[in-house]
C-alpha cells in the first residue's frame, strides 16, 4: 500500500514497502526551489523506509520542462537515489523537451545506468515488476 512522504502543489512522494518502490509525481512548472524546498529531504525520507535493491516510478506526465536549477536538485536526488540502492527507475513522460532535460538530469547523476523510459504507466510498472 502507497504511504504518501511528501505533497505539495508541485510534486508528491510516495512509498511502498511490499513492492520496495519509491513514487515521484512532479507537477508544473518549478520557477526556482523555492517552489520545492522540502523535495531533496522528502526524497531521503522515503528511501529511509525502504530496503536496497528499491525500484523507482517516476511520473512526469504534468511536469513542465525544467529550469536549470529544477535539473540540479533532480540529479542530486537521482544521484542520492543511485548511491543508496535504486537497482531500476522507470519514468513516464510525455514530452520531448521535458525528456531532454531530464535526459541531462540522469546523465549528471548517474541515473541512466538503472533508467527506462516509457509513454505510459502499465507499461513502465511491468517494466519494474520483472
Amino acid at each position: 500500500m502507497k504511504e504518501i512522504i511528501g505533497k505539495t502543489e508541485f510534486y508528491e512522494v510516495g512509498v511502498d514497502q511490499a513492492k520496495n518502490r519509491i513514487y515521484f509525481t512532479l507537477i508544473g512548472f518549478w520557477k526556482n526551489m523555492d517552489d520545492v524546498p522540502d523535495v531533496y529531504a522528502d526524497s531521503m525520507k522515503a528511501v529511509d523506509k525502504l530496503k536496497r535493491g528499491y525500484t523507482i516510478l517516476a511520473d512526469l506526465r504534468n511536469f513542465k520542462t525544467p529550469t536549470k536549477e529544477a535539473i540540479a536538485v533532480t540529479a542530486k536526488v537521482q544521484d542520492s537515489l543511485v548511491k543508496r540502492g535504486a537497482s531500476k527507475s522507470a519514468e513516464i513522460l510525455d514530452s520531448k523537451l521535458v525528456k531532454f532535460r531530464m535526459d541531462e538530469s540522469a546523465d549528471t547523476s548517474g541515473l541512466t545506468t538503472i533508467l527506462r523510459q516509457f509513454d505510459n504507466e502499465a507499461a513502465a510498472v511491468a517494466w519494474l515488476d520483472e
